[in-house]
C-alpha cells in the first residue's frame, strides 16, 4: 500500500500543476470554472491516503461483487476530500 500512496502522491501533485498551468493560460472569463485552487486546499499527501482509503472502505464493505460503481466511488472519495477539508479548518 505503501507504494500505491508514493505513487499517486506523484502523480496527483503533477496533475494538479499541469490543471493550474493550464487555468492560467485559458483567458480570464468569467465563465471559465477553474479547479486548480480547489484542488489545492488539501495536500497531495492526503489526498492520495484518503482516494486508497475511501477504495478500500468501498471495497471491503460488502455489496459490490458484481464490481464498485465509478459513480459512486467518485462521490465517496470526494465526500472524503471534503470532510478532510473541513475537519482542517
Amino acid at each position: 500500500m505503501w507504494d500505491w500512496h508514493q505513487k499517486l502522491k506523484t502523480r496527483l501533485e503533477a496533475e494538479i500543476k499541469e490543471i493550474i498551468v493550464a487555468e492560467a493560460k485559458i483567458s480570464t472569463s468569467n465563465q471559465v470554472q477553474r479547479m486548480g485552487p480547489f484542488l489545492s486546499l488539501v495536500k497531495p499527501e492526503k489526498l492520495s491516503l484518503i482516494t486508497i482509503l475511501e477504495i478500500m472502505r468501498l471495497q471491503g464493505s460488502g455489496g459490490v461483487s458484481d464490481g464498485m460503481k465509478t459513480a459512486w466511488a467518485l462521490l465517496t472519495v470526494g465526500r472524503a476530500v471534503e470532510n478532510e477539508y473541513k475537519a482542517e479548518m
